[in-house]
């Protein structure tokens, strides 16, 4: 599977792998493991809206500790490092 196919399948689906806009951070943990949270989290704690937790080059938006947005960080001409669970072969 190619990034363009995980993006392929992001825009007809929604989905991101099993990730999704509405899941709980805490589904979102189970799955990927404990997220990188910003530091805003750290500062304001984790109830502060609107804030990415990471894991290599993706992003979970969460709002109410739900996930609101996915974002993937690509670099041009980088290489995408991404959670295997997301991209296998991909870190």
């Amino acid at each position: 599977m190619t990034l363009m196919d995980v993006l392929v399948d992001f825009s007809s689906t929604g989905r991101i792998g099993p990730l999704s806009c509405g899941m709980s951070l805490a589904e979102a943990e189970d799955l990927l493991g404990p997220g990188r949270p910003h530091p805003a989290h750290i500062l304001k704690g984790p109830d502060v809206d609107g804030y990415p937790y990471s894991w290599a080059g993706l992003r979970l938006v969460v709002t109410q500790r739900a996930v609101t947005g996915i974002w993937v960080s690509l670099w041009p001409g980088s290489t995408a490092k991404l959670p295997p669970l997301v991209l296998p072969d991909s870190e």
